[in-house]
């Protein structure tokens, strides 16, 4: 049995296995003796048997008496997004911009269906790498809703914070903090901060965020003055000259609607719905599919050129 154990967590474990029909399957165990994860399975249970969306795990089936409870959920051989992200030992693992772009675009559908087209609005309240499964197709699933919040009618307006569950700290929403109300917005500010980290690969929780810095602070102070710097570097490695400046065109843009996703007061952050419409666009960009939408080359270029990429010699040429 324990040849076949993934993970250990505070729910529990995480093994492989094998059904009759020859389907690989993860079976997550959970830890009774913990009250909160007895909890969280009910909750989990009823979350994920009606959801029906690409981006949101499946459940396979549930085992459950007085002295076993689990969850049989689809094997996911590729892991989780924060195995990709902070590769362990002699581990390489590489997501270009492409798969950044492409991960984040979905994670957002996937959020924006449980949060407006959902049976029940349902906020996650955990969103972070470790909570995103890639597929061999590299297609994220979300996962992981033991303490998901399940919204009927008004219910919005009496649940706070005070008498929840907490996420995981450098992803929860400041106004938490402050025992304000539980909404879709919190989920917002996780995903903004999931974003930002996707582009720079650094934790929120990092030890370079000290004295009142976190992470979108420090990526609003230099991010237009310091991009090379800011960035993963392993988006800009293999890039051309003029590979790099579109490539940080759209890292540009990408962070800026992650730092509007990020701001302090709830109410001034955008919902999913039209998160979704702006990482399309950015992302069609990328592709070069829609004719509306034109990346601000200046901006791009201003940014280049202080960064020391493109050179005097090179400028006068394309004048």
């Amino acid at each position: 049995m324990e040849t076949n154990l993934l993970g250990v967590g505070n729910f529990g474990s995480v093994y492989k296995g094998i059904l009759k029909n020859g389907t690989h399957i993860d079976v997550k165990v959970l830890n009774l003796q913990d009250e909160i994860v007895r909890q969280s399975f009910v909750k989990e249970c009823n979350v994920l048997k009606r959801v029906r969306h690409r981006n949101v795990i499946k459940i396979i089936s549930t085992c459950s008496n007085l002295n076993f409870k689990a969850l049989v959920l689809p094997f996911m051989s590729t892991g989780n997004l924060e195995k990709w992200l902070y590769p362990q030992g002699e581990e390489e693992y590489r997501l270009n911009l492409n798969d950044r772009l492409r991960i984040t675009t979905k994670i957002a559908h996937g959020i924006t269906y449980l949060h407006h087209h959902c049976f029940v609005q349902v906020i996650h309240y955990d969103l972070k790498p470790n909570n995103v499964l890639l597929g061999d197709d590299m297609t994220p699933y979300i996962i992981d809703f033991g303490i998901a919040k399940l919204l009927f009618g008004n219910s919005m307006d009496s649940l706070t914070s005070t008498n929840a569950l907490k996420g995981s700290i450098g992803y929860i929403a400041p106004e938490y903090a402050m025992g304000g109300s539980i909404s879709t917005k919190g989920d917002v500010y996780s995903y903004g901060i999931l974003l930002l980290e996707l582009l720079i690969r650094r934790r929120p929780i990092d030890d370079m965020f000290v004295e009142g810095t976190n992470l979108q602070n420090w990526v609003g102070m230099n991010f237009l003055d310091k991009i090379v710097e800011v960035v993963d570097n392993n988006l800009l490695r293999d890039a051309n000259e003029s590979e790099r400046s579109m490539v940080l065109g759209y890292l540009t843009q990408c962070m800026q609607v992650a730092l509007v996703f990020t701001r302090e007061l709830p109410q001034q952050r955008p919902n999913m719905i039209e998160i979704v419409e702006r990482l399309e666009k950015i992302r069609g960009a990328f592709y070069g599919t829609p004719r509306d939408f034109r990346l601000p080359i200046n901006i791009a270029r201003l940014i280049v050129e202080k960064s020391g990429i493109i050179n005097a010699n090179s400028r006068s040429h394309e004048s």
